[in-house]
């Protein structure tokens, strides 16, 4: 799937969970809400694959591959969420990347983000 503005991505997800019946996504649907109502996001990018959402500030997937991102993830309780940001160090001749991995309660998650998405920031000035 290719890259997706706030509405399509929130209307994928709704659709997933009403016409699929996709309990999964429950979490991640009630945080992206919060998430695109209270955050700008200005200059990224979404992607999905079904359970999870990438969010990076490239507009196609060439130009993001071997860059920083954030994936916000569906986990089996439907009351919590995974977030990661990967950042890769070098990508020949050896693939290296760190990852930094929470995994928090929805009413939580906000605040991880924001943890997160600074460190996502600041990986792009490097």
């Amino acid at each position: 799937m290719g890259a997706k503005s706030k509405v399509e991505i929130t209307r994928f997800y709704e659709e997933l969970r009403q016409r699929f019946g996709w309990e999964c996504v429950d979490s991640l649907r009630v945080f992206l809400a919060q998430l695109f109502r209270e955050r700008e996001l200005a200059g990224c990018t979404f992607f999905t694959s079904h359970q999870a959402l990438c969010i990076v500030r490239y507009s196609t997937c060439p130009e993001w591959i071997n860059k920083p991102c954030l994936t916000l993830d569906c986990t089996r309780k439907e009351d919590r969420l995974v977030l990661s940001l990967d950042v890769v160090l070098c990508h020949e001749p050896v693939y290296r990347l760190v990852t930094e991995r929470v995994v928090c309660r929805v009413d939580m998650a906000l605040k991880e983000f924001d943890v997160l998405y600074e460190k996502f920031l600041a990986a792009h000035e490097r």
